[in-house]
């Protein structure tokens, strides 16, 4: 009878143990889906009121991709001052910049701007990982008449490992057409 009971009650232990996990688990996935939406939501509004002329894969003053090679996305907003401006390392830009930054055990997606008194501001939570970040921009030619857009692909994990890396993808249209 006692080794029924043991049997019994180590099976309860283990299904609650399993269902503590799964639910942690699913916790940190929406918690960080949440926080991707919002970022995606920030970078999205800024986004769709840029010049089109002005959309750009790399830092347009210095003409140079955005950390040692890795993605960052630079425009100018079509309702900023020409005052307004993002400085890097003493060099002006009259543009704001969405960049992947990566230091030893984390990365997180930062925005440059006048908004952001020229400093490079995080816009994702500390618990996320950006494991890759990229910028297409499609209608960029005046010549081929298709709306402006621009394709945000993001690979993203949880600093605790608790699910796989997610892959998330988001289209955002610009307000300008090209004149």
């Amino acid at each position: 009878a006692m080794s029924i009971f043991l049997v019994v009650m180590s099976a309860a232990m283990s299904v609650f143990t399993y269902v503590f996990f799964m639910q942690q688990r699913q916790l940190a996935l929406q918690t960080s889906l949440d926080n991707i939406r919002t970022t995606l939501e920030i970078m999205g509004r800024a986004i769709r009121q840029a010049k089109p002329d002005t959309l750009n894969e790399y830092l347009v003053a210095a003409g140079d991709t955005c950390y040692n090679g890795k993605s960052c996305l630079s425009f100018e907003h079509s309702k900023s001052d020409k005052n307004l401006s993002a400085t890097i390392d003493t060099t002006v830009y009259k543009y704001m910049i969405y960049r992947l930054h990566t230091e030893a055990n984390a990365s997180w997606i930062e925005e440059i701007s006048a908004t952001t008194n020229n400093v490079a501001v995080p816009i994702t939570s500390n618990d996320i990982i950006i494991n890759k970040l990229s910028f297409t921009i499609y209608g960029q030619n005046p010549e081929d008449t298709l709306q402006p857009t621009v394709t945000i692909s993001l690979e993203l994990s949880h600093k605790s490992n608790l699910y796989q890396s997610q892959h998330v993808q988001t289209t955002v249209s610009l307000r300008d057409f090209q004149k």
